[in-house]
């Protein structure tokens, strides 16, 4: 790829437990291919950061004057933190063009509780 700065993409992936089920090497060839940073980082629970925390999937923590809609919401907001911890991380790095930073993902189907 080279030396110098580079411009990225973050993959967010969707709500499937094995994040590495998706498209991602493809993908990764594909940005490496046009000279972009391809960062697929796992969100709590998913894949290699499954022993971080229960994912956004196995969460049934709804409160009794909560409706589903909030609950799902809020899960949502939870997972959302690490998506942020991601960019600032990738933002820092010395190789990265900070304000050349792409976001990308998929939703996948999976049964919520709540």
């Amino acid at each position: 790829m080279g030396t110098g700065k580079f411009p990225a993409v973050i993959f967010n992936h969707g709500s499937g437990l094995d994040p590495t089920e998706e498209t991602v090497a493809e993908l990764a060839s594909l940005s490496a291919a046009h000279a972009y940073v391809f960062f697929a980082p796992h969100r709590t629970g998913h894949g290699l950061s499954k022993d971080a925390g229960v994912s956004i999937v196995g969460k049934d923590d709804c409160g009794a004057n909560e409706s589903k809609g909030d609950c799902g919401v809020r899960h949502h907001e939870e997972a959302n933190l690490d998506v942020e911890a991601a960019i600032k991380w990738l933002e820092n790095q010395p190789y990265i063009k900070n304000n050349r930073i792409a976001m990308s993902g998929v939703s996948t189907v999976a049964s919520r509780r709540c």
